[in-house]
């Protein structure tokens, strides 16, 4: 006997991989009609637990097909013991009807996701039996999978003994030293401060009030280029920030500088293609920006693009600085892009109510 779930191809692929985590089957039928084949190579690519799926053509419009198609399919293609569950979630309305119909003809168990709730129905016999929740995550490189979309592969970092003590110094101490870091022109108070990277001997201390709160230097130009991004400008602030989120017990998991695969070169002009943080709600993706500097129009931008191009219209998006911007507001709040301050990250979060559910790409 094995466990067969029926889904209808549409230009939203989520419901699909929902409902193959719901189910767990030992096999997939996918309906498919020719506008949305590409859809199904990037469900067939994102599901790898799953070696078996079954592609089946069906009409888009026409009911009396797409009625037939699937009493064809439970003939030809499945034995008297199989389970067999059809989820009428996605495709046309008309595909929805007639498949929905069809199988509670032939006493078939359907189920329909309501991602805004994070739950599914069960229907059997034309009545709806069951309401239940579930719980479906997704990482960064699946989620961008179903829509055609890639991460590079991230990379790692080896963070040092030294490079941890900075990065503990600026958690606690980041007022006095990130204007520095950012702009190099100490004041009279980080007298004796130097940070000098790109010279042929790269080396950091910061001194606030003739007290020296971190030091290093490192002769070696691999290294020095490595530490280029630890002691750089913003690092830090997206290296903290990350920690926070991930502390705060509220998301399943937290990814630091993911690079995404712009779709054209005139985008990657455009754009920088690093996501500061991606972290995973269920099927959520919250995206993070961390500034050192003002926020700026680009910063802005940069989200939207990703949210209406990559992410979907439901993804979350954020941007956490040091200080409050004083322009720029009413762009953010009409964007839907909420500001966080960094000292206030993680009460932000334990405070924050998120209604909406968005599990549909």
């Amino acid at each position: 006997m094995s466990r067969i779930l029926i889904e209808i191809i549409s230009g939203q692929t989520m419901p699909v991989y929902i409902a193959s985590q719901i189910v767990k089957p030992d096999r997939i039928a996918c309906f498919v009609s020719k506008a949305v084949s590409n859809q199904l190579k990037y469900i067939t690519n994102s599901i790898k637990t799953l070696e078996q799926f079954d592609e089946i053509e069906i009409d888009a419009f026409d009911f009396d097909a797409i009625y037939n198609t699937l009493e064809m399919y439970v003939d030809e293609y499945t034995e008297k013991d199989d389970e067999i569950i059809v989820n009428f979630t996605g495709g046309t309305k008309i595909q929805s009807i007639g498949i929905f119909q069809k199988a509670m003809e032939l006493g078939l168990k359907a189920i329909y996701i309501n991602s805004e709730r994070n739950e599914y129905l069960t229907f059997q016999k034309g009545k709806k039996t069951k309401v239940e929740k579930y719980s479906v995550t997704i990482d960064p490189v699946t989620y961008l999978k179903l829509s055609g979309h890639e991460l590079y592969p991230p990379e790692k970092m080896n963070l040092t003994k030294k490079n941890m003590e900075f990065l503990e110094v600026m958690k606690t101490h980041f007022s006095k030293f990130h204007q520095f870091l950012r702009n190099k022109k100490p004041n009279r108070l980080l007298l004796g401060s130097i940070i000098a990277l790109e010279s042929k001997d790269p080396k950091i201390k910061l001194i606030h009030k003739e007290h020296i709160f971190f030091e290093d230097s490192f002769p070696n130009v691999a290294k020095s280029n490595f530490n280029k991004i630890i002691y750089g400008a913003g690092f830090w602030l997206e290296y903290l920030s990350n920690e926070i989120l991930k502390s705060i017990n509220f998301f399943d998991k937290t990814y630091l500088n993911l690079r995404i695969k712009w779709k054209t070169f005139e985008i990657s002009n455009k754009y920088k293609n690093e996501i500061d943080i991606i972290a995973m709600k269920e099927t959520t993706p919250f995206l993070f920006e961390c500034k050192t500097r003002k926020v700026e129009n680009s910063d802005i931008d940069k989200l939207i693009y990703l949210r209406n191009e990559y992410f979907g219209r439901y993804s979350k998006l954020f941007i956490i600085a040091l200080e409050k911007p004083t322009t720029l507001i009413e762009k953010m709040k009409d964007a839907k892009v909420e500001f966080i301050l960094f000292s206030n990250l993680e009460e932000y979060f334990k405070n924050k109510n998120f209604t909406e559910n968005p599990n549909i790409v």
